[in-house]
């Protein structure tokens, strides 16, 4: 389960991704709304400090990737256009 935090008028939000404990699955696709399709976004989870860049297309329609290992698990994920992304 996910929910988004978007903050439209700096191009920018937030992922909450949380994984119960009785689940079996360790990843899933999260489609991403209101992204602006032209630009870059750097997405960073909080927890591990792993960043990666995709376009707001490619995260609006192939989705962000979470990867959850553990029983229960959560992941924080902040995302911000790039000419957004020192704020």
């Amino acid at each position: 389960m996910a929910y988004q935090l978007d903050l439209p008028e700096s191009d920018e939000g937030l992922i909450v991704a949380l994984k119960r404990p009785g689940s079996a699955f360790t990843t899933a696709v999260f489609p991403l709304h209101g992204l602006r399709r032209d630009l870059t976004y750097k997405v960073t989870n909080l927890d591990t400090h792993a960043t990666v860049e995709a376009s707001g297309e490619d995260l609006s329609e192939e989705g962000l990737v979470v990867e959850l290992l553990k029983r229960p698990d959560s992941a924080l994920i902040h995302y911000a256009a790039e000419t957004n992304a020192s704020r």
